[in-house]
């Protein structure tokens, strides 16, 4: 099975963001849409797990005693090339908090072996990925800037680091295999 550590996007808010993300659907040619129930943050993708590092996971996440985390969604932004973005996301403000926990599930992963990601974190919220156009369609940027010049910032609470396990051909793809709350 392949899993990862997040954040959930509580339900209320995220609702909001889908309905954000929807409205792009007809507009921005890509693949694969976030489920409503899908919506997180990423703080590190581990892949496929065996069962003794799944329970050593779930141990060592459960351990973890951490603050709630307060963040702010600036809005919209892609990756990849502008003209055929691989992902369109959801943009955090930097949060200390956010950053620190990043670096203690890092740290936890360290010491359980598993390897680390070299690139910079980024945190987000996947709104679609895959780019689908044909050879020779780009995107343009104008349908992003005029939701972004509208967008009113959104604040939320993360309440809990989750390990996921990722089940591509479910709806939700996503499903919780251990919660832990933040105090």
């Amino acid at each position: 099975m392949h899993t990862f550590i997040g954040l959930r996007i509580p339900i209320e808010t995220g609702k909001k963001l889908f309905d954000l993300g929807q409205n792009l659907k007809g507009e921005i040619n890509l693949k694969q849409w976030t489920y409503l129930e899908d919506l997180h943050i990423t703080l590190k993708f581990i892949g496929e797990t065996s069962e003794d590092t799944l329970k050593l996971l779930m141990e060592k996440i459960n351990d973890i005693k951490y603050d709630k985390i307060n963040i702010r969604i600036t809005g919209i932004d892609t990756f990849g090339n502008p003209k055929t973005p691989r992902v369109v996301y959801f943009g955090i403000d930097y949060s200390n908090e956010l950053i620190e926990l990043h670096k203690v599930i890092q740290l936890l992963c360290k010491d359980l072996g598993l390897k680390l990601d070299p690139k910079p974190f980024k945190p987000h919220i996947t709104i679609a990925k895959k780019w689908a156009g044909d050879q020779g369609e780009i995107f343009s940027r104008d349908i992003i800037e005029d939701i972004n010049r509208d967008f009113s910032e959104i604040f939320l609470e993360l309440s809990e680091i989750t390990l996921f396990g990722i089940y591509p051909k479910e709806k939700p793809k996503y499903k919780t295999l251990l919660a832990n709350d933040l105090i």
